[in-house]
């Protein structure tokens, strides 16, 4: 497939950043300008979610739920929103 295209690293990084878009695509749907206000970080073991008060509850859902936890799982993080 297209991934074998990729070394590692560049694999390593499409997943990630596929699996961050799957995570802001189920936790805004109907609500583009919402994805925007939210910053991803990972810093050593935590990948931190930093969103707006206004935003927080369209992250409360099972599937924007269990697609951070896929997102962080796949980056060896724990999942903290702030």
């Amino acid at each position: 497939g297209a991934l074998s295209l990729l070394s590692e690293k560049r694999e390593d990084d499409a997943t990630r950043l596929g699996l961050a878009l799957r995570f802001l695509g189920a936790a805004t749907p109907k609500a583009a300008s919402a994805a925007s206000s939210i910053r991803l970080s990972l810093d050593g073991n935590i990948l931190t979610v930093a969103a707006p008060d206004a935003v927080k509850p369209l992250l409360e859902g099972d599937t924007p739920k269990k697609r951070l936890s896929a997102l962080a799982d796949w980056c060896g993080a724990e999942p903290k929103i702030v």
